[in-house]
């Protein structure tokens, strides 16, 4: 994912700017776009648990990302159904996601989960933290 980016008439970029074209086709300066940006978890006043994170990890993220974080290869060993969390195949490095907080609020995000766990910052900075600096889950 932090390779390198593809000469400027190339056919991938070309393939690029093209598909950025066509999303914003319907788009005008009348209608404000949905936010889907990261929603940064704030800091808190006490420190993230890795206990409890791990307590977390294993009832509600394990079952998708795996023991271990290294999450779920898609049929034929062409992408993830669920990406892992940590290594080369995971975030790449402008992502930001090496930030506690940035980390932490991508699940509280995205995550379709109807959970109350999934919307306390104490538990995804929790999670984020036992995830992030442990060398397994």
């Amino acid at each position: 994912m932090n390779g390198i980016a593809p000469k400027r008439n190339s056919k991938e970029m070309q393939a690029m700017l093209a598909y950025l074209k066509w999303v914003g086709e319907k788009v005008n300066s009348k209608t404000p776009l949905a936010d889907h940006s990261v929603k940064k978890v704030p800091y808190l006043d006490i420190p993230a648990d890795p206990i409890k994170g791990k307590i977390v990890y294993t009832s509600k993220c394990m079952s998708c990302h795996g023991g271990e974080g290294k999450g779920m290869v898609a049929p034929g060993r062409k992408g993830y159904i669920y990406p892992p969390l940590g290594g080369p195949d995971s975030y790449n490095d402008g992502a930001g996601m090496f930030r506690l907080g940035n980390f932490a609020g991508f699940p509280r995000s995205f995550l379709n989960c109807s959970s109350a766990w999934l919307k306390a910052s104490s538990c995804c900075l929790s999670v984020t933290r036992k995830v992030k600096y442990s060398d397994c889950l």
